[in-house]
This record gives C-alpha cells, sequence and structure tokens, in this order.
C-alpha cells in the first residue's frame, strides 16, 4: 500500500487467503481494515467471496457481500 500511495494510486482493496477458514472476513479482518474498500478472500477450495467495507462507525466496520465467485 506505501507503494502505490507513494505513486499517487489510490488503495481500493485488498485479498488474500484463508487456507483454513470460510470466505467471511474474520475478526483479525474486520480490525485490521482501516480504510472503506474491496476485500476478496479466497479459501483452500478456491471459493472466493468479494466484501465491500463501507466507510462507518471506527470500531464497528459493516461488511456487505457483493459477489460471489
Amino acid at each position: 500500500q506505501r507503494w502505490a500511495r507513494s505513486r499517487k494510486m489510490k488503495i481500493i482493496g485488498n485479498a488474500h487467503s484463508h487456507p483454513a477458514g470460510s470466505t467471511r472476513p474474520s475478526s483479525l479482518d474486520m480490525r485490521l481494515a482501516l480504510s472503506s474498500g474491496l476485500l476478496v478472500i479466497m479459501n483452500k477450495k478456491g471459493l472466493m467471496r468479494a466484501w465491500l467495507k463501507e466507510k462507518g462507525n471506527s470500531k464497528n466496520f459493516d461488511l456487505v457481500e457483493i459477489g460471489h465467485f
């Protein structure tokens, strides 16, 4: 993210895997998500889901499922 911001790019989201878990954002994902944007999560079976974290309360983020791939 620092690399992109240093080049005046806007971060629109991030992606990562949950090899032993579900495609739902974990409590750690929610705590580490500092800004609004797209979150794509893949599990060990290759199932991906995209979530949109909307702006809101700094302690409770509303995550809305926007796709199922």
